[in-house]
């Protein structure tokens, strides 16, 4: 019996020390016993501990003779935040980890036993924590890409052999995307591996838009690694404990039967223009905060929260850019007082003088300002595709669902269905302006049929349809997979 050997291509021998990292990982726990330095504010003390960190949460149980578990608490909860001054520091007597964030969740004292105190880790960094790397990566929870398919390893002949992972580039650097051991209610853990030292926040924000719009949730970064070779030399874990709720991916490869499918070059683009919005102050990261938020399953408030997504966008400072600077600001402070006596003098004798008045000095305190009308065509000239008039239905129930809403009034069955398919021309509309914006024109997912379909059916939406059906299409792209 021969063993079979998997060639790698040559662009997955690039990253060769990434897969053979990932391979070695294991789904383990992590537990330490002994010495505890803890502090907070002026205070530090040394006392036996046990600290261990599962999945997403971690902590740590502090036992002492003398009471001192008082000296470690927060001053009040601040809702869900924290301020940092408020947290304790923990850290191994030996130096093999530490946490930066951790608040005291329970502290009791039996009559006839130690002190027993019980910390919270929000965050714990485990390794040579001051070690430069060659090598890096982020831990995903929700972004879990068990569907899509994968680039290795493949066999001798170049055909696929395995959905096992996705080699690609971001930001220049050759990376790795690969699940890790880690399962919980939102999938396996993800982790992204990539050539280099930790990407600087405001490309790691990038990457968690792409990562996020394609698992069609929010994705949360969990952790961090830094590798030499194949061997991990630190890692950071964070705590994560959000309720998981529904995903709405854009892309769904199951129902697409073409066997090439080139997302692992398509990636490196999404990424580097998810960077350019971010340094444009385009806010797609807030607007994805509102396409995926929980709604509960309720019809109307999922289709007023997809419409805030597309708001976010179409009203940012970016899309006001072009207009004409009519007046120099440095300028108002003389300018304003003559134009007032000027249009005081010819409003004499108006039967609303004063009110009229005001609202025309207003105006012009704004005469630099770009229109409504005038951000929804650069917007739109941006995108490059214009609203089809039931797409423009659907967005326009924002303002009656916000402040009326008819699912939760027990509307009837035919309101019901009619809110239901214009939510779904939403979500398709929206989901084709974030990834316009991100440089992708590939198959798209339409939920209004849940077939995947290429990028020009959605431009030429109805008649594309008429035609399919008419003729029966073979074409691969109108044929669930």
């Amino acid at each position: 019996m021969s063993l079979i050997r998997i060639e790698l291509s040559s662009d997955q021998r690039k990253v060769e020390h990434l897969i053979s990292y990932s391979n070695s990982l294991l789904d383990q726990s992590w537990n330490y016993d002994g010495d505890v330095v803890a502090k907070k504010g002026t205070r530090e003390i040394t006392v036996c501990g046990h600290a261990s960190w599962a999945q997403h949460n971690g902590e740590c149980i502090l036992e002492s003779d003398s009471p001192f578990g008082h000296s470690l608490m927060s001053n009040g909860s601040f809702g869900t935040f924290l301020p940092d001054e408020e947290y304790a520091k923990l850290s191994g007597a030996d130096g093999s980890w530490r946490s930066d964030k951790a608040y005291v969740s329970n502290i009791s004292r039996p009559m006839d036993g130690p002190e027993s105190v019980t910390l919270r880790l929000v965050k714990l960094a485990t390794g040579n924590l001051h070690a430069v790397t060659s090598s890096s990566g982020l831990i995903f929870a929700g972004a879990d890409l068990a569907d899509w398919p994968m680039a290795f390893p493949k066999g001798n002949d170049g055909a696929g052999f395995a959905v096992d992972g996705m080699v690609t580039t971001i930001f220049g650097r050759d990376a790795l995307i690969r699940r890790m051991p880690t399962k919980t209610e939102a999938g396996y853990d993800v982790l992204v591996a990539f050539d280099g030292e930790r990407l600087e926040l405001i490309q790691q924000s990038a990457l968690w838009i792409v990562m996020s719009f394609l698992a069609g949730r929010r994705a949360n970064v969990v952790g961090s690694v830094g590798i030499n070779g194949d061997q991990e030399v630190w890692r950071e874990r964070h705590m994560w404990s959000a309720p998981l709720h529904e995903s709405h991916p854009p892309l769904d490869p199951r129902r697409w039967n073409n066997s090439v499918f080139d997302l692992p070059k398509r990636f490196p683009s999404m990424v580097d223009k998810a960077l350019e919005l971010l340094n444009e102050d385009i806010p797609i990261d807030v607007s994805l905060e509102h396409l995926f938020a929980d709604s509960r399953r309720q019809l109307d408030v999922e289709i007023r929260d997809i419409v805030l997504a597309l708001d976010a966008l179409v009203e940012c400072d970016a899309f006001a850019a072009g207009g004409a600077t009519l007046i120099d600001p440095k300028e108002y402070a003389t300018l304003l007082p003559t134009l007032k006596v000027a249009i005081d003098e010819a409003l004499k004798g108006h039967q609303h003088h004063d009110a009229l008045l005001t609202r025309l000095v207003d105006r012009i305190k704004h005469a630099n300002h770009v229109s409504h009308g005038e951000r929804r065509r650069n917007f739109w000239a941006r995108v490059g595709f214009e609203l089809k008039p039931d797409e423009k239905a659907a967005l326009d129930n924002r303002h009656p669902m916000s402040h009326t809403g008819y699912v939760l009034r027990r509307a009837d069955p035919a309101k019901y269905q009619e809110l239901s398919n214009q939510v779904r021309l939403a979500r398709n509309l929206v989901n084709r302006v974030i990834f316009a914006l991100l440089g992708y024109d590939g198959p798209v997912l339409d939920y209004t049929s849940g077939r995947m379909e290429p990028w020009g059916f959605f431009i030429e939406r109805d008649g594309s349809r008429r035609k399919r059906n008419a003729a029966g299409s073979e074409d691969p792209a109108a044929t669930p997979g």
